[in-house]
């Protein structure tokens, strides 16, 4: 294996751990007191008030957004069930349909039959031989001026 050399890394440490030590403030010692000058009553209330505002603006955001998510869960909800709704509708309208489909050869091939009755009683009146004449009677005059040697004058 090849040398590495260590020393870069300890004097890094070393000048860390003096950087580390002059940045320590030693604390009070002995008298009882805070170890931060200010800090009377005064400044805890203003520190109280502060938390105070930002528990109270953190209560406001929460209900907000509770608000919100119930808000969207109801119109979630109420979308959903109307959306079934016209799914069920749908369903009922495609059954409809599948009915009427499936009906459909049973009435084309009935209308195939009456149309095909027709054209065979066409062709068979057609192919008859003689049609049959009916002879009606003269009519009889009764009025004697109308008779054929009586006419009236033009």
């Amino acid at each position: 294996m090849a040398d590495i050399d260590l020393t870069l890394m300890k004097n890094r440490i070393s000048e860390l751990e003096r950087q580390a030590s002059t940045d320590e403030q030693p604390l009070k010692s002995g008298d009882g007191g805070s170890t931060f000058e200010g800090m009377d009553d005064a400044r805890f209330d203003q520190i109280d008030a502060r938390l105070g505002a930002i528990e109270t603006e953190q209560r406001t955001h929460l209900r907000w957004t509770l608000t919100i998510a119930l808000a969207l869960a109801g119109l979630i909800a109420t979308s959903s069930a109307f959306l079934m709704t016209r799914v069920d509708r749908v369903e009922d309208r495609l059954y409809r349909l599948e009915t009427s489909v499936n009906e459909l050869p049973g009435k084309l091939s009935g209308s195939l039959a009456q149309i095909n009755q027709t054209l065979f009683q066409a062709i068979t009146a057609s192919k008859q031989i003689s049609p049959q004449v009916i002879l009606l009677p003269a009519p009889s005059p009764t009025d004697p001026r109308l008779s054929p040697g009586n006419e009236p004058p033009h």
